[in-house]
């Protein structure tokens, strides 16, 4: 199951453009907090199509869906946040709108 939380707040630290968060050390961020400090960087990456709380091996993770398969973009995704790993999954594009 995957929770898709909106690309909102994005958190002003020491990091380059176009770079995820780093790992802060608020210890009781969540994970939809982590999601929302970091997903409008993660979603400026090239064919990123969404960020989103899952399921890995049966715990905790943060899903990056990608459109197609990208090793630049997963070269500058964190393994993890926080102690939260960081996954990718190839989804494809996301479509909007009625089949037609």
């Amino acid at each position: 199951m995957l929770a898709f939380l909106p690309a909102c707040t994005l958190l002003a630290d020491a990091n380059q453009p176009g770079e995820p968060a780093a790992e802060s050390s608020m210890p009781d961020r969540n994970i939809e907090q982590l999601i929302t400090l970091n997903a409008d960087r993660i979603m400026a990456l090239a064919d990123v199509v969404a960020v989103a709380e899952g399921q890995c091996d049966g715990h905790a993770c943060i899903k990056v869906l990608l459109a197609k398969e990208n090793a630049d973009t997963r070269s500058r995704l964190p393994s993890e946040l926080q102690g939260i790993p960081v996954m990718v999954e190839i989804s494809g594009p996301f479509v909007t709108g009625a089949p037609q």
